[in-house]
């Protein structure tokens, strides 16, 4: 196994049963969402009263099916817990009641119900436009018909579901584009990504690569090898944002080795 490979959490995607992978993600010390719930610094729910009231509405949010309700119940833990890149009531939620684990301080179309298919695993900062989707299976092309009649029990007539979930794990730092779609053939998105807006992705993406069109394909590489495979072993997405604040100047530049070259500065009118 490389160092890319190693230090990736998306790597280790392959050969796991879909139940076996999301469960050993929710409590994965790469910092998925089983470890980020217990980030008091990052939560900040020092009252006991507002504990008690996300234990409310995170039950309540499972005791209705009606979207309009569980939409209302959703923006008042997030302004009950500073909104997304801090809410573990949120993380909670999707983790438990949609099977979709998802980092601290990610954000975006992820947070959107019905947008990521169940058994999927998103790291810590990563980026989601709305919309975008992620589809963890297909309609079975060797079945006698592929109406979803015929394997869905929701829909009234199947007595099981016959068609697995494929599992997906998304790794840290991945930019995921608006109107950007992941097909049930992806198992892998590797750590500092980028999915370009409209892109149709149907194979894995390693670390650091950026991916554009349909289908998707790797148009370059954000940092040399030998950066992409620094930036992994130093696991910065491991820290709050609070402990980045004192070396804040590497984020906000260009780091070293990046492929993109900003255009010369604009003239003043």
């Amino acid at each position: 196994m490389t160092v890319l490979e190693k230090n990736d959490p998306a790597a280790g995607a392959r050969g796991a049963s879909p139940e076996g992978l999301f469960m050993a993600n929710r409590v994965s010390a790469d910092g998925h969402a089983g470890d980020d719930l217990r980030d008091g610094a990052a939560l900040d729910l020092t009252q006991a009263r507002h504990v008690e009231i996300n234990r409310i509405l995170y039950r309540l949010y499972g005791a209705t099916s009606r979207n309009r309700f569980r939409r209302i119940i959703l923006n008042v833990v997030l302004k009950l817990e500073k909104g997304e890149l801090y809410s573990g009531t949120l993380r909670r939620i999707f983790r438990d009641y949609h099977n979709v684990s998802v980092g601290m301080y990610t954000h975006g179309g992820c947070f959107v119900a019905g947008a990521v298919d169940k058994y999927t695993s998103i790291g810590r900062y990563c980026s989601t436009a709305s919309p975008m989707r992620v589809m963890n299976r297909n309609h079975p092309l060797e079945f006698k018909s592929t109406h979803g009649i015929f394997f869905n029990p929701v829909l009234g007539i199947a007595e099981t579901d016959p068609v697995p979930h494929v599992p997906l794990e998304i790794g840290h730092d991945v930019w995921i584009g608006h109107n950007a779609i992941i097909l049930p053939s992806v198992r892998s998105i590797g750590t500092g990504a980028v999915v370009g807006a409209g892109s149709v992705v149907n194979k894995e993406i390693p670390p650091y690569a950026v991916v554009f069109g349909s289908p998707a394909r790797i148009i370059k590489y954000r940092f040399p090898k030998e950066t992409i495979e620094e930036l992994l072993a130093s696991r910065w997405w491991e820290k709050s944002p609070e402990e980045i604040k004192s070396a804040l100047g590497e984020y906000t530049k260009p780091y070293r080795g990046s492929v993109f070259i900003q255009g010369p500065a604009r003239k003043s009118e």
